[in-house]
């Protein structure tokens, strides 16, 4: 975008009247997940289709005017994210807060977490905490967001074609939800303009499988907005750092074609004419895909830095308020037409308190939306093993961040090498024993660390006590957290074999699935195991970070 050109905001209200079916990179032959949010390369594929088809024989590519319009940028399609109850579009959860993980478990409860550390700003205090996952959040007032969380759900489906029947689930966006997008228009007309009007009031469908009952949507309201509703309403005034916001998934390559993982110096420098120095991050990054369904073929899969991640940066002088108007209007890197590159840039990120946004209100699901009930036992035993094949994925891939921040927290330098192996081996033998004589195992061996023997005893028992005694003294004096790391353990053990137990500490999402009982999918012998595999992980992951130590002091 040039100087001298003025982009103008068509803002479109979506509600979901069916499941949405917006899948993710994560999904598997067998079961596709959802994105929380309708990408606005969805909602542009339908707006062009609409346009070709009231524009009947026209192609894009061959009318300079047109291609530049909805091809080469001029038109940009915002993601569409979820609103509160008053209508407001969200932003994605930065990922440079964090918490203690006591005060997130007591959230869900009381609906509020005050003071939640900035990890750009106060890296000490973030020190032990962990990072705050989120969906969305809505600015309140005085430094108070509200919490949004887009709702999902499963539908199962059989597929008959071919000699074998197929069991698959489509994870999607429930129906009867609110999103906002808009549309930055470079290039408008009074034509154009009321062809986006036109939308008000009508419905069209968004994502794919619309013959199983997807995709469904309306367009409640479209209205037009001078400035870019992606901006605080207030003008801000600048200081010594410049926060780049990512508001969107950012593809950004260096001079070579190689994928970033940060917003180069450079970059920033040449769009708003300041020198910029670039202090710390926090960051994600995302594999992206996509499908474009006029090519009939999958997109190229690229690594892009997620939405919500933030990066700080040192101003050396004063930017200019319309260069940066600019570059927030325009975005940055690659496939700006399907939002990709938004960004919002801040002179700070004030989050003092969050708050669980009220639950909206939702339109009820058709009887034809609701996932049937399985017809037979043959159906159903199809069911459980997708469902706990599901599952264990999940469970794997939340026990893997599970297992990295209780590392980070842990501190056991008094506990020797030979006795976290002796616990390794214990956990290990113990996962070949039904649960409650595994259980009773272990506490026996913690109990004999605790005996005291009378006064009449061998020179070799008295040394064995000494041992024993050496060994429960660094158990006990070393932290998990700020759980001792014996009574840490000995919890774990004692609730090794309760579900709920599991689910609480790894912070588990279940699917609701009709005909499901997940206590029955998942019995207590192999919550059992799960949890004891899960445990003697974490020790394998503790020696082997304190060998990885040890190697480099001596190295140094």
């Amino acid at each position: 975008m040039g100087d001298g050109v003025v982009t103008r905001y068509v803002q479109l209200e979506i509600r979901t009247l069916q499941p949405v079916k917006m899948g993710s990179t994560g999904s598997q032959s067998d079961y596709e997940s959802a994105l929380d949010y309708v990408a606005g390369s969805t909602l542009r594929g339908a707006i062009i289709a609409e346009y070709l088809k009231q524009n009947s024989g026209r192609e894009l590519h061959e009318d300079p005017v047109e291609r530049k319009r909805w091809l080469e940028g001029s038109f940009r399609f915002l993601n569409a994210y979820p609103t509160d109850e008053s209508g407001r579009r969200s932003y994605p959860f930065p990922a440079c807060l964090y918490a203690d993980k006591a005060d997130m478990k007591l959230f869900r409860e009381k609906g509020r977490l005050d003071g939640p550390v900035n990890i750009l700003e106060d890296k000490k205090r973030a020190a032990g905490k962990v990072r705050i996952k989120g969906d969305f959040l809505v600015e309140d007032r005085d430094g108070r967001w509200r919490w949004l969380e887009t709702e999902t759900q499963g539908n199962l489906h059989i597929n008959l074609q071919g000699e074998r029947t197929g069991l698959y689930r489509y994870e999607s966006i429930a129906l009867g939800q609110k999103f906002v997008t808009a549309v930055a228009m470079d290039d408008e007309d009074e034509q154009l303009l009321n062809f986006f009007r036109s939308f008000a009031g009508r419905k069209l469908y968004l994502g794919g499988s619309r013959s199983n009952g997807y995709g469904l949507c309306e367009i409640m309201e479209v209205r037009e907005v001078s400035r870019n509703p992606e901006q605080p309403a207030e003008n801000v005034e600048w200081g010594q750092h410049l926060y780049v916001y990512c508001l969107s998934d950012v593809i950004l390559r260096d001079q070579c074609g190689q994928l970033l993982s940060v917003v180069p110096e450079s970059l920033l420098e040449q769009q708003i004419g300041v020198k910029v120095t670039r202090e710390c991050v926090a960051v994600q990054t995302i594999t992206t895909s996509g499908f474009n369904q006029r090519w009939g073929a999958r997109l190229p899969r690229l690594q892009a830095i997620r939405k919500g991640s933030v990066l700080k940066y040192r101003l050396h002088g004063r930017p200019d308020p319309e260069r940066l108007q600019r570059l927030q209007d325009r975005g940055i890197g690659e496939r700006l037409s399907d939002g990709y590159g938004r960004v919002l840039l801040l002179p700070r990120l004030d989050i003092r308190q969050l708050v669980l946004a009220e639950q909206r209100e939702r339109i009820e699901a058709d009887e034809a939306d609701k996932v049937p009930n399985v017809p037979s036992d043959v159906a159903q035993g199809m069911v459980n093993s997708m469902y706990r094949r599901i599952m264990l994925q999940r469970i794997r891939e939340q026990q893997e961040y599970y297992l990295l921040s209780l590392s980070q927290a842990t501190n056991d330098r008094s506990i020797s090498n030979s006795l976290l192996a002796t616990w390794m081996n214990m956990l290990g033998h113990a996962l070949n024993l039904p649960s409650e004589q595994g259980k009773r195992g272990i506490q026996e061996f913690v109990e004999s660390l605790r005996i005291r023997k009378k006064k009449e005893v061998s020179d070799e028992e008295v040394q064995r006590e000494r041992l024993n005694q050496k060994a429960l003294n660094s158990l006990q004096y070393s932290k998990i957290g700020n759980e001792r790391w014996l009574d840490f353990m000995a919890k774990a053990i004692e609730e090794a074999d309760d579900l709920d137990a599991l689910s609480r500490r790894l912070d588990l999402k279940w699917l609701a699935v009709a005909g499901v009982d997940r206590q029955s999918v998942f019995g207590r012998e192999e919550t059992y195991r799960l949890t004891l595999s899960m445990l003697r992980e974490f020790i394998r992951l503790r020696r082997l970070t304190r060998s990885s130590r040890g190697k480099g002091e001596r190295r140094a």
